[in-house]
């Protein structure tokens, strides 16, 4: 029996030479984000950079690309009032050039998201591909790094490599982070661009590896993000619409319930629960403190990027395991300062008070709402994105940190590709 050609009807029999050039650096660029994260401070503008040259030179950029949007508006003003709080920071120019990285950074991957939104389906086909190629890629090396507890990283990269990125505990768990924020573009990558059985067999693959990658891996907030993934996506095939409240509750929740939750949390001596992982029962007194503190200056916050600056002293922490393993307190034992909570959100608290948080909350609620203006067929993907996104901002990383901003960027980049290469025929663009 002989099997039907696998790449489906979108995909354009022939093309220019540079595309291909362009589609293999996007191909490296989503492996590399899943061997070292880190990568996405420089590597995913790198490639956005290269791609919005492409679109300049073939006159496919302009600034009508700029306008403001019910989407952009919300994030202009977040940004706006960040840039004001810097007035009242403590070294207001260190956190300007911080400031002054992510708004460039966000504003590149805008540009680019909004020049491809108004692409043919068929330009997106190459990159689409790479995408899908390149995650597959990068989940096997994940995969393999975790059973062989990081000797995959000896055995398999070059020695070039470990001169530049230090494969530390810390980024080997930071490395699953892009998993799920690029999973969902990755599988749409693959239901529209091939055909039975081939979509089938190459989807299911990818399924696979990714339950393996995060299932053997250290980072927690990765496996509790997947599983929200799952929950959505299949919730989005029996009711759109309850799977869209869902995404939307739980933005809301997030931003608005922070603050008590993680002071009832303390309360409730969850630091000593034992059914959560040790680095889980630290973030229940980070982010106390950090609530508490929060609770100083609630309306305006104590200013962007204070977190980083002020390094907080969390009380218990640095004591925490010597009590648990009845282990006799060292008498010099030094406090344990925290430089982000953990919390994007309780960050955003913290930093920029209820003005901000209200502000962040309405930039959510709108790149969320526009989820609901894809087709049919497009949205469990991306509704089950924005789900694991959110988790992951949850319980992760410092908001502000470059490669963190980079990978966000560049899961909305992949996300645009996934949906223009299965744009229904005759469908209108939806810029963001």
């Amino acid at each position: 029996m002989r099997l039907p050609q696998p790449r489906s009807a979108v995909f354009p029999r022939s093309g220019p030479s540079w595309d291909i050039v362009v589609a293999s650096v996007f191909m490296v660029v989503v492996t590399a984000s899943l061997i070292s994260a880190k990568t996405m401070a420089y590597m995913g503008v790198i490639f956005i950079a290269l791609l919005m040259a492409t679109l300049a030179a073939r006159g496919k950029l302009s600034l009508a690309l700029l306008r403001p949007s019910g989407t952009t508006l919300p994030i202009a003003a977040f940004l706006a009032y960040a840039t004001i709080a810097l007035s009242w920071t403590e070294l207001p120019s260190d956190a300007a050039i911080k400031l002054a990285t992510i708004t460039m950074i966000g504003l590149t991957a805008l540009v680019a998201v909004r020049a491809l939104s108004l692409e043919p389906p068929a330009s997106a086909a190459r990159l689409a591909e790479s995408l899908w190629i390149g995650f597959g890629v990068g989940l096997l090396y994940l995969f393999l790094r975790n059973v062989t507890n990081g000797d995959a990283d000896t055995a398999i990269l070059p020695t070039a490599v470990h001169a530049f990125i230090k494969f530390d505990t810390g980024e080997v768990t930071r490395s699953i982070a892009p998993v799920t924020l690029l999973l969902g573009p990755a599988l749409l990558a693959i239901s529209a661009g091939f055909i039975k059985p081939w979509r089938t067999i190459f989807a299911a693959a990818i399924v696979m590896a990714t339950v393996l990658a995060v299932a053997t891996s250290p980072h927690e907030t990765s496996k509790l993000a997947l599983v929200m993934w799952f929950v959505v996506f299949g919730l989005a095939y029996i009711s759109d619409r309850v799977s869209h409240k869902l995404v939307l509750a739980g933005w809301a929740a997030a931003c608005l319930l922070v603050i008590p939750a993680s002071i009832f949390a303390q309360s409730q001596d969850l630091q000593n629960a034992t059914w959560l992982q040790r680095t889980a029962q630290y973030r229940i007194l980070i982010w106390n403190e950090f609530a508490r503190l929060t609770l100083d200056a609630p309306i305006l916050g104590h200013g962007f990027d204070m977190a980083a600056t002020s390094k907080p002293k969390i009380p218990g922490m640095a004591e925490l395991p010597y009590l648990q393993d009845g282990r006799k307190i060292p008498s010099k034992l030094k406090p344990y300062r925290a430089i982000h909570p953990h919390n994007a959100y309780l960050q955003i608290w913290y930093e920029l008070g209820a003005v901000g948080t209200g502000l962040f909350l309405a930039a959510g609620l709108s790149i969320m709402t526009s989820l609901s203006k894809l087709q049919p067929h497009q949205r469990p993907y991306m509704y089950a994105t924005a789900a694991a996104t959110t988790v992951m901002l949850f319980a992760s990383y410092g908001l502000w940190q470059v490669w963190f901003i980079g990978l966000l960027g560049f899961a909305a980049l992949s996300s645009m590709i996934a949906i223009r290469l299965s744009a229904a025929p005759g469908a209108m663009a939806q810029a963001s």
